[in-house]
């Protein structure tokens, strides 16, 4: 009989150890979410882009490369890319919500929340005795 991952038998009285998979060591001791990012960037088709540096920043990539623990260069570039991306994203809900406090204020209704709630997946709230009986006082 084969061991988990072996498909012939091994040889009579052995144990068997199977592969680990090695995560890299500044990922292990990154949050999870960073973790499958490095996940999903393996299996998402990787494009190949040159930049040039004077030899001061170049030096700098290559310092923080090796004292953070980077695997490579294109991991650290990966990283600063993100950062940008989120502080992007965080740039414009900030421009959404002062546009939407700009606004004319309006009371949402039952309707507007449910339609809410659909559009974001977001399941209705549960009723609970507490809140019935605040309603019927």
């Amino acid at each position: 009989m084969g061991c988990c991952h072996h498909t012939m038998p091994g040889p009579k009285g052995t144990t068997c150890n199977p592969p680990r998979k090695v995560i890299p060591s500044r990922l292990a001791k990154q949050p999870l979410p960073t973790v499958a990012n490095h996940v999903i960037l393996m299996i998402m088709k990787i494009e190949t882009m040159n930049i040039s540096l004077p030899t001061p920043l170049k030096a700098y990539v290559q310092q923080r490369v090796k004292r953070d623990g980077y695997g490579n260069i294109s991991e650290y570039m990966r990283e600063l890319i993100r950062g940008d991306q989120k502080k992007r994203s965080k740039e414009r809900l900030e421009e959404l919500l002062l546009e939407g406090m700009k606004s004319p204020s309006s009371p949402l209704t039952k309707d507007d929340w449910k339609k809410l709630r659909q559009q974001l997946n977001v399941p209705a709230l549960p009723k609970t005795q507490s809140t019935s009986k605040s309603r019927s006082k």
